[in-house]
């Protein structure tokens, strides 16, 4: 497996971070974790051709996890529209949170109505629970984010020997060590920043680097990824934090980063 950092960033706009989306390539799959915005630039600079992605992985409906998804079934579209050589014929599979199919239908109608696709998007929701399908094991996992407005669900891809974990912005919970007992890699949204969990103490809807190490400990993860970063200048601060809890690898990436599993 190989995972590519497309965006680390957060719903604070800036040119060096891009939002939350993550490449996984396996043996016969390309998928694609959260589609914030800059999701489909940092995808063309890479080279990958969207018709390439087999499944997509929404985690939950903020805009920075999810804005670029229509645009991207919008540019498939319009690509076998007017390149009908180009047109993608392979099914897409869109893996979200309960109630996604809702919201991705409402997101339809507004933005992009047009349902002229040469191929089929099947939409699947999660809860907990397991499926096999393409030769991965998906395993998920509801998890809390802001749970007064909407779900969130966490994944793990279990391929060729390997597992890759990941969860959306979430807090602590032991869902998420559930899920990633001895994953190879555990993805996690780390971004509370230090100053401001020694101040306030834990908040409701994110994690702290402290608690995402924890958790990595508890599941006992080879190797933890960190994302969501709003103040990446505490690097050594969060690399500090991490290791009061979690003595294995850790991963601080920037945009474009591959990582191997």
């Amino acid at each position: 497996m190989k995972l590519t950092i497309i965006g680390s960033g957060t719903a604070i706009i800036k040119k060096e971070r891009r939002a939350p989306c993550f490449l996984l390539e396996t043996k016969n799959q390309k998928l694609l974790f959260d589609c914030g915005w800059g999701c489909l630039s940092g995808l063309m600079e890479i080279g990958i051709n969207l018709n390439e992605i087999d499944q997509i992985f929404i985690s939950h409906s903020h805009a920075d996890h999810l804005a670029n998804l229509i645009p991207l079934l919008q540019s498939i579209l319009v690509t076998g529209v007017y390149f009908p050589q180009k047109a993608r014929k392979k099914d897409l599979i869109i893996h979200g949170y309960k109630g996604f199919e809702k919201d991705y239908q409402s997101l339809r109608k507004i933005m992009f109505p047009e349902k002229q696709e040469t191929y089929r998007i099947i939409i699947r929701e999660h809860t907990n629970d397991k499926e096999k399908t393409n030769n991965l094991e998906i395993e998920t996992k509801e998890v809390t984010h802001v749970p007064q407005y909407f779900p969130s669900v966490a994944y793990r891809i279990n391929s060729e020997g390997k597992s890759f974990a990941y969860s959306g912005d979430c807090n602590y919970n032991e869902n998420i060590i559930i899920l990633a007992e001895n994953s190879d890699l555990l993805l996690l949204d780390g971004s509370v920043p230090v100053e401001s969990f020694r101040k306030h103490g834990p908040f409701l809807t994110h994690l702290s680097p402290f608690e995402a190490g924890k958790i990595a400990q508890k599941a006992k993860v080879k190797t933890l990824v960190l994302f969501h970063f709003y103040d990446i200048s505490q690097k050594s601060e969060i690399e500090s934090e991490v290791g009061k809890s979690f003595p294995g690898n850790l991963i601080i990436p920037d945009d474009l980063q591959q990582i191997i599993l």
